[in-house]
């Protein structure tokens, strides 16, 4: 069963990732927590804040962790990760290809959109729900993560993928809604997987 979280940076992607992975209900579906190291990778480059970073570098960034994200991924079968190849379509979209033509910001965005349904499912976690909290890293910009956020949700819909929305901070109840809905899964993953399946 391969789960991915996703949503823009604050949104509590983390630290549910490191509840569920406590669970043993579902460690009984995923043996592994998958996640490409951003930080590192940014540090690299030679940064530690996404906001001080110039077009091509983030172009550059991107590229580049699509590129790690793929490799750590290929051959898995049973985990968590906790950014989902939608984040990754929406932050080229909506901040890294503004300036590309439309072949270039879509060539990336399709290859997303074919990674993203291989997931057996996706759990939203929509900006705001939760505080912000700045770490130095992420960018301080909240109009932009609130519009990555809404990207995100616009691809999950567009592309017919089975999806759950935390909308709730309290972070029990958030823990409790995955287990709920990993039960709930077809015993055969790859059923659910191509058959897109919306779930709300």
């Amino acid at each position: 069963m391969k789960i991915a979280l996703t949503g823009a940076s604050s949104t509590g992607k983390t630290t549910l990732a490191d509840s569920l992975m406590k669970e043993p209900d579902f460690r009984r579906q995923v043996d592994d927590f998958l996640t490409t190291n951003a930080r590192g990778l940014l540090a690299r480059m030679g940064h530690k804040s996404m906001d001080r970073m110039r077009r091509d570098e983030l172009l550059k960034f991107q590229r580049e962790y699509l590129a790690q994200k793929q490799q750590m991924e290929v051959g898995q079968e049973r985990y968590l990760t906790d950014r989902s190849f939608i984040d990754v379509a929406a932050y080229w979209l909506r901040r890294d290809a503004i300036e590309l033509g439309p072949e270039q910001r879509e060539e990336v965005v399709d290859a997303c959109r074919v990674a993203a349904r291989r997931y057996d499912l996706h759990v939203y976690c929509p900006f705001g729900v939760v505080g912000f909290k700045s770490d130095g890293y992420r960018s301080e910009d909240l109009r932009h993560h609130r519009e990555i956020g809404e990207q995100i949700a616009s691809f999950l819909s567009e592309w017919g993928i089975r999806f759950i929305t935390l909308d709730t901070a309290d972070h029990e109840e958030r823990v409790a809604r995955v287990l709920s809905e990993v039960r709930a899964l077809p015993a055969a993953p790859e059923l659910s997987a191509a058959a897109g399946i919306l779930v709300r």
